[in-house]
């Protein structure tokens, strides 16, 4: 998923491992758009049964590396079979 890094296990966290991988898939369906860390926080928690997480820079990190150009394509992770 990100580029240059091979796929595994980085974090105990599964919470904010489901948060991150929430937020790629709502930036790989809307690429034009511009979010704010808030904004794209609650789009997260749209996904969530808990709606009352607290955003703990978590966006901030997935903004980051997507504005950077480190999150891979649509295109690319199907050829890898990540999605």
């Amino acid at each position: 998923m990100l580029k240059d890094i091979p796929a595994g296990y980085y974090t105990n966290s599964q919470h904010n491992k489901r948060y991150g991988l929430n937020a790629v898939q709502i930036l790989l369906n809307n690429p034009d758009k511009k979010f704010e860390p808030s904004e794209l926080w609650k789009e997260v928690l749209k996904l969530e049964e808990d709606k009352n997480k607290r955003l703990n820079s978590q966006m901030d990190i997935v903004l980051g590396l997507w504005e950077n150009g480190l999150i891979e394509s649509y295109t690319v992770l199907l050829k890898k079979s990540i999605l």
